[in-house]
């Protein structure tokens, strides 16, 4: 059978949900050593149907990758633009392998970076951002390029490439103030996710331009108004301004009006977020809104990630707001996944129920014994390999934005 069928065996194998489980996996092996003896003979499009075959059935040696990462490297230079754009996509499903086939692409871009389309420049740097793969000199040539091309790209283009150059923390001043002065003549035209990453984006350098930042919360509000934006648009935006920019109070209202009208199509990560945002604007009145949200809040409990329950619980407890009923669904979700929280999360969870004050204390204290256990465990992991233990993180952290920008990219292909 030669490399074409085969691949066509395999894909079929892989993905079919008819075919005998057991006999499923006997022919994927024997596939498995056949490409092991002849990957050399695999040209581009049957390495990413293969890579596609073995991801998506969820198995394959570690040999077998190791091979297949160094076929991809041998041949990566004859890989055209949507092979590229793929190949980024399965490796960011293999993180053990991603780093050497990405540090290729970057290569062979950089080698030929004249040649290569502006809308996958910008699609690269975006996808290293989100999976933390660093690479100073394609960002640099990156941003000396893209600066004089603000004015050509899509408001989606624009805004994650901002946000892909802010994630380091500086500023190249010419790319955010050529950036600066784009954005500010099409603000109307962005989403409510745009504009919340423009914020985001433009704050975290330190960029200071406060037309720009008033011109944007115009921009928000006319859309609060005009009842123009989806409740993840107002958690996105609420991520964005915490303390970072202040908001004006009639924003502010309006965002609480708008949150109450559309909390039926919250989600985990939308409810979390809006309490957390909420919760750090002083001078706010929350606690009514806080118990209009709170039977929501309590139905998604059961679906919130770690970081999600530590913050919508942490919100409550500093907020001094919320029924039985509702701290007994933080309580239950916590001791559900009392094993896979972290130091920082075991610490909030145990500050947050201690400093609770609306709801007798007695129920939690089983729970707060366990959380201290699990501190205490914890404590002693890290001494055993000679760690201190990690200090409090910050739980409006970019890493858990990007995961939720995962997230929804895999709903909305579904």
């Amino acid at each position: 059978m030669d490399m074409e069928n085969l691949t066509s065996f395999l894909m079929h194998y892989a993905t079919s949900s008819l075919e005998d489980q057991v006999t499923k996996h006997e022919i994927i092996t024997k596939i498995e050593n056949r490409l092991s003896k002849s990957h050399i003979f695999l040209n581009n499009n049957q390495i990413l149907a293969v890579l596609f075959a073995f991801i998506k059935y969820g198995k394959g040696s570690e040999t077998f990758y190791e091979l297949m990462e160094h076929r991809t490297i041998t041949i990566i230079d004859t890989f055209s633009v949507d092979q590229l754009r793929k190949l980024l996509t399965l490796y960011a499903n293999l993180p053990k392998y991603s780093k050497s086939i990405f540090k290729a692409i970057e290569k062979h871009v950089l080698k030929d970076f004249k040649r290569i389309p502006r809308t996958f420049i910008s699609e690269l740097l975006q996808t290293f951002t989100e999976l933390g793969y660093q690479s100073e000199s394609l960002q640099q040539t990156a941003e000396h390029f893209l600066v004089s091309n603000v004015y050509n790209m899509s408001n989606e283009e624009f805004c994650r490439n901002l946000f892909a150059f802010s994630t380091k923390g500086d500023k190249d001043d010419t790319y955010f103030r050529k950036s600066a002065e784009c954005a500010k003549t099409k603000l109307s035209s962005y989403n409510g996710k745009e504009l919340s990453q423009l914020v985001w984006s433009f704050s975290n350098v330190g960029y200071k331009d406060q037309e720009l930042f008033d011109s944007i919360e115009e921009e928000i509000y006319a859309k609060l108004r005009a009842q123009a934006l989806s409740i993840k648009d107002i958690a996105s935006i609420l991520w964005a301004y915490i303390q970072r920019v202040p908001l004006r109070p009639p924003t502010v209202e309006h965002m609480q009006r708008e949150s109450i009208r559309l909390k039926e199509s919250a989600d985990a990560w939308d409810i979390s977020i809006i309490l957390w945002g909420f919760s750090k604007f002083e001078g706010v009145q929350i606690a009514t809104f806080f118990k209009d949200l709170q039977e929501q809040c309590r139905e998604l409990t059961p679906e919130m990630s770690n970081y999600e329950l530590c913050i919508s619980l942490r919100a409550y407890a500093e907020t001094n707001v919320g029924d039985e009923a509702l701290y007994q669904a933080f309580q239950e979700k916590t001791l559900e996944v009392l094993d896979t929280l972290s130091y920082s999360e075991v610490i909030a969870c145990l500050y947050s129920l201690k400093i609770v004050q609306c709801v007798p204390q007695k129920p939690f204290e089983d729970c707060v014994e366990k959380l201290k256990a699990r501190a205490k465990y914890l404590q002693n992991q890290f001494k055993v390999v000679n760690k201190p233990a990690p200090i409090e993180v910050d739980l409006q952290s970019v890493e858990e934005y990007l995961k939720n920008e995962r997230l929804e990219k895999i709903r909305n292909q579904e």
